[in-house]
């Protein structure tokens, strides 16, 4: 299990990464994002369906939660985007580019992550990434709104140089 001072928390936290996809996202094809552990813990692809989703695993045998939006329309290859899934409250959110694409709140509340190592990026099982991931950072509380979009502007602004 990944200790806190890697900064993973069950009951709230985030991760946020900056992604250039290799293909377009109407492909129908599966492309793994990340994953946090094997057989539970967090899971992020694209799925055939174009949907990207995220999946949130507490322990094999329970049910998983299952979120996630269509790309299709608004993913062109090629061009880089940031990433944050945050969850607080039992509410699960995907944001993009600083943008809430989906959010979830379950019924119950979701148990907490057995097996949170390894760290995957890109890539999971029979799912290929092509893809460069970069950035990836792993946070103890949610990120708020206000930080997401701070985050994305001044990367896209061009104010970033790295």
């Amino acid at each position: 299990m990944l200790t806190d001072d890697v900064g993973f928390k069950s009951a709230e936290g985030s991760f946020d990464f900056w992604v250039r996809t290799d293909w377009d996202g109407n492909d129908g094809l599966a492309h793994g994002f990340c994953a946090l552990g094997r057989k539970s813990g967090l899971r992020m692809a694209k799925l055939p369906d174009n949907r990207l989703t995220l999946v949130w695993q507490p322990t094999q045998g329970q049910p998983p939660l299952r979120f996630g939006f269509d790309i299709s329309m608004d993913w062109p290859a090629r061009q880089w985007r940031h990433i944050a899934v945050t969850w607080k409250e039992n509410t699960y959110s995907i944001h993009v580019d600083g943008e809430l694409r989906s959010s979830v709140q379950p019924d119950q509340p979701m148990a907490a992550l057995q097996d949170t190592t390894p760290l995957i990026l890109g890539g999971l099982d029979t799912m290929p990434a092509d893809m460069a991931i970069d950035e990836f950072a792993l946070r103890d509380r949610a990120l708020t709104q206000a930080e997401l979009i701070a985050r994305t502007r001044f990367m896209l602004d061009g104010a970033y140089v790295g």
